[in-house]
């Protein structure tokens, strides 16, 4: 494993580090990698909740640590070229090309910064640009053992003409495959290498090697970056497909995963584990640093299935002392946990990630849905004529200055559906025209909740059809970038919420592709909300003829028509509600 014994043989590292790629085990010894006889055995996980689990296994005699990886398990439905990584480092929010970050610490843990949106990036030593990474860059995990290890990496690195790069593929037997790309124009460079050493803990290093004929060291400091890197393979249909959410390493025969903000409401997962046994050499102990390790095969893989009865917003969870989904009272419809929310509503997934708006990048966008079992007490011909979402400062200041821009309909989906035969999901349709506009500014402190209401007017009021409801989000952040405001979300068991975010890509850009970008999936948390609602008697069928019409008129994704002409129609006079047919 990469990451054994790394605070044995940090300082080691630190004292000899040279230019040349260091070995991603992060181990003073690089010989024969010995394998030990028997893998552990994994035992059912406990402890499941609708966040996580504790993986369990059995002993194996001599092992001095053990390492244990999660996934979301899934199967290629057609044949053809799968994504299966893509990192932007569109997180990374500190240094420029120019004065680059240089972190106090020489080994680091991207995640831990909240700076890729997969797990597991590490670097040594390493640089950072805003939304680019540099150095010596290590990749997480990557099961790559369909078409024979076969697999492709395509890479855009921005750096100097006459710049070198080195992309290295390791697999679990230690065999490495090399590629060298040499810069050849100074900006953005892209590269494309196939590798045939894949494997089921595949890794890759990135190693910027400077410019190489710089005899007088003029680009001593100057830096080439890492900025997106996607890895596909080719695959049958039915061959299966491990997603890496998590990982960690311990001397326990147990190990607990509270929560995984990188599993975005997978709730179908799996673990596997390897014994890792230290082999001391002759000058062990005096010599702290003269051993090797011998890595164990892995153990089968464990599956679980996180309790939906363990739900944060399940009411029957005993865990949550307050009321969930309430529903219609007093003109107000609330979603979730929305008057008083639990730590699991403030805390599940990531700030990055979560409906309907954030302040990290300069531009956000999100549609999500709403169904009709999410909207209790609702009715069709209710009209909608507001909605407030809620906010949780867990930052020590933030000030917030934001355009916010939000369109409601209804629709009959109720999740997003991928676009055919690719790994892509497709937005819902929406009528940019009808947004609801709103200049919104806040000083937040630290655990400071904030409610954001938008009323809509007659004009946008939405008469509700009796299906489900999505409502489409976007901003544009005119102030500096904050991290630290997250949605307060709702758990549930659809894909129903699609998140996107950039500093030079507005929303509407990237939804007139048509199809989300493949590493922005849909996850399962949707805001908490408290809707404003003029209900009425309900929808009755009847059909209506040429004579004078006097009522709202509204198409039946709940938009007001001024003047309807031949089809099909919600009428609503006063608190009588009709779906009609206009000849």
């Amino acid at each position: 494993m990469k990451k054994l014994y790394f605070l044995l043989v940090a300082l080691c590292f630190v004292l000899s580090a040279a230019a040349t790629e260091m070995p991603r085990a992060l181990r003073i010894k690089s010989g024969a990698q010995r394998v030990a006889a028997s893998a552990p055995v994994t035992l059912p996980a406990t402890d499941v909740t609708a966040e996580g689990f504790t993986a369990n296994w059995k002993a194996v005699p001599g092992t001095e640590t053990y390492s244990v990886l999660v996934y979301e398990p899934g199967t290629a439905a057609t044949a053809g070229t799968y994504v299966i990584l893509k990192e932007t480092f569109d997180l990374v929010s500190m240094g420029t090309t120019i004065d680059p970050y240089f972190p106090d610490d020489a080994f680091v843990e991207l995640s831990a910064y909240d700076w890729t949106y997969t797990p597991d990036w590490q670097g040594f030593w390493p640089v950072f640009s805003r939304g680019m990474v540099g150095g010596m860059i290590y990749s997480p995990y990557i099961d790559l053992v369909n078409d024979g290890g076969k697999f492709t990496v395509t890479m855009n690195v921005v750096g100097t003409a006459g710049g070198q790069v080195v992309l290295t593929s390791t697999g679990s037997d230690g065999s490495k495959e090399k590629a060298t790309f040499n810069l050849t124009q100074s900006g953005t460079n892209t590269f494309t290498h196939t590798f045939t050493n894949g494997c089921h803990d595949t890794f890759l290093t990135f190693v910027d090697n400077g410019i190489l004929n710089d005899p007088e060291g003029e680009y001593m400091n100057v830096y080439d970056f890492l900025d997106d890197i996607t890895v596909t393979q080719e695959l049958k249909a039915g061959d299966a497909t491990l997603r890496l959410v998590g990982t960690a390493e311990t001397g326990l025969t147990h190990q607990s995963f509270a929560t995984l903000p990188y599993r975005y409401g997978a709730t179908k997962l799996a673990y596997d584990v390897q014994a890792n046994i230290l082999i001391p050499g002759p000058d062990y102990p005096e010599d702290e640093y003269d051993y090797e390790v011998e890595h164990s095969p892995y153990s089968a893989l464990e599956y679980v299935t996180l309790e939906s009865g363990k739900d944060p917003d399940d009411p029957e969870n005993p865990d949550d002392p307050t009321p969930v989904d309430p529903g219609l009272k007093d003109g107000k419809l609330y979603v979730g946990n929305f008057e008083n929310p639990q730590d699991a509503d403030i805390e599940a997934g990531t700030w990055w990630n979560r409906a309907p708006y954030q302040w990290y990048t300069k531009y956000s966008g999100s549609q999500f849905i709403y169904t009709a079992d999410m909207l209790k007490g609702l009715k069709a011909g209710d009209k909608i004529k507001g909605v407030t979402f809620k906010y949780q400062d867990q930052g020590s200041f933030a000030a917030l200055e934001t355009e916010l821009s939000l369109v409601i309909q209804n629709t009959e989906k109720t999740e997003f559906e991928k676009k055919q035969d690719t790994e892509k999901y497709e937005w819902i349709p929406v009528n940019f025209s009808d947004a609801i506009l709103l200049d919104y500014a806040a000083e937040l402190y630290y655990m400071t909740t904030e409610e954001i209401e938008f009323e809509f007017g007659e004009e946008h009021a939405l008469v509700y059809d009796g299906q489900s409801i999505a409502l489409t989000c976007w901003s544009e952040n005119l102030g500096e970038e904050v991290s630290a405001v997250a949605s307060v979300v709702k758990y549930g068991t659809l894909k129903s919420t699609m998140v996107f975010g950039s500093d030079t890509k507005t929303f509407q850009d990237v939804y007139e592709t048509g199809f989300n970008e493949p590493y922005m999936t849909p996850e399962k948390f949707v805001p908490v909300a408290k809707f404003t609602v003029e209900t009425s008697s309900g929808i009755k069928e009847i059909s209506v003829g040429d004579g004078e019409m006097k009522a709202e008129y509204f198409n039946l994704q709940g938009q007001r028509v001024e003047n309807p002409t031949t089809g099909c129609y919600i009428r609503r006079t006063g608190t009588d509600v009709e779906k009609v047919f206009i000849k």
